[in-house]
């Protein structure tokens, strides 16, 4: 029985090089699909029904643009992730200067009515 070699303890910099990774993998993956989709709407206007393969053309042009819509929101969710991740990194420093108050209208009364 062989045993799996232990992988090295993540860090900071294995953490970043990955993100950059995904990153990139996902813009190239947006590319691709928005090139392919731009080829399919040309064959599209020059009247082509069908792909080569015989599949129907308007159908994989829509599935296209579905597989760059969501390379897109996954590369947003992404970006947004490392935002948030950076944020709670950084130490917070709290200012010196008194918080201001926030003040309230006062409630004003009502009366029940029976």
């Amino acid at each position: 029985m062989t045993t799996m070699p232990k992988s090295p303890k993540p860090d900071r910099s294995n953490a970043d090089e990955l993100r950059e990774r995904h990153a990139r993998i996902l813009r190239e993956l947006a590319e691709m699909g928005l090139r392919q989709a731009e080829a399919l709407m040309v064959q599209i206007e020059a009247g082509a029904t069908v792909t080569r393969r015989g599949e129907d053309i308007v159908k994989t042009f829509e599935r296209v643009v579905h597989e760059v819509r969501q390379t897109i929101l996954m590369e947003a969710r992404l970006y947004r992730d490392l935002r948030a991740l950076d944020s709670a990194r950084k130490p917070r420093v709290e200012s010196s200067a008194p918080k201001a108050e926030v003040k309230r209208p006062a409630r004003a009364r009502t009366s029940r009515l029976h």
